[in-house]
């Protein structure tokens, strides 16, 4: 379900924090990465446009996002197996009727 904001102020604290976000993003890599290069300037940056295509090695992209999957899947389950035993023995928990 689709969170709706509650009056303007919601929807313009969004939108500050969205751009201030963005502009701290382009400080870091326009001004604090290459602060640290002994050059003054930073190495990646002319390799940024040069780039593989979309589609470009694929059975690796496609291994790496099933990876990325089963890992958190994984989490998630071993999360809802170990809390259901706790969640049942709770003591401090107040039942109605007593």
């Amino acid at each position: 379900m689709a969170y709706k904001a509650r009056d303007g102020r919601e929807r313009r604290t969004g939108w500050l924090l969205a751009g201030g976000a963005s502009l701290a993003a382009v400080l870091v890599l326009k001004v604090v990465v290459p602060g640290f290069a002994q050059d003054g300037r930073y190495l990646y940056a002319g390799q940024v446009g040069g780039g593989y295509g979309f589609l470009d090695g694929w059975p690796v992209k496609a291994l790496t996002v099933l990876a990325l999957l089963a890992v958190t899947g994984g989490l998630v389950a071993v999360h809802l197996i170990g809390g259901r035993p706790r969640a049942s023995d709770r003591r401090d928990v107040v039942q109605s009727g007593t």
